[in-house]
């Protein structure tokens, strides 16, 4: 079976990533957290940690503008 895979947009910051993740988010879509950033790299791995110390593991982003680079 094809595991279940639990969106979440709206709201999703360093602060927010962990109680998401921890609650059974799978897939965390960050908008104004890294847009807003100012350093975007940083911010990735920011939110990353904090989720994956909740005990989920995330692949690496995809940005649909940037992945052909």
């Amino acid at each position: 079976s094809t595991p279940l895979r639990i969106s979440v947009d709206g709201g999703i910051d360093h602060k927010s990533a962990a109680r998401v993740a921890g609650q059974g988010g799978t897939v965390l879509i960050v908008g104004t957290a890294l847009f807003g950033a100012r350093d975007m790299s940083a911010a990735i791995r920011r939110i990353r940690r904090v989720a994956e110390q909740a005990g989920r593991r995330f692949p690496a982003p995809i940005f649909p503008d940037r992945a052909a680079r």
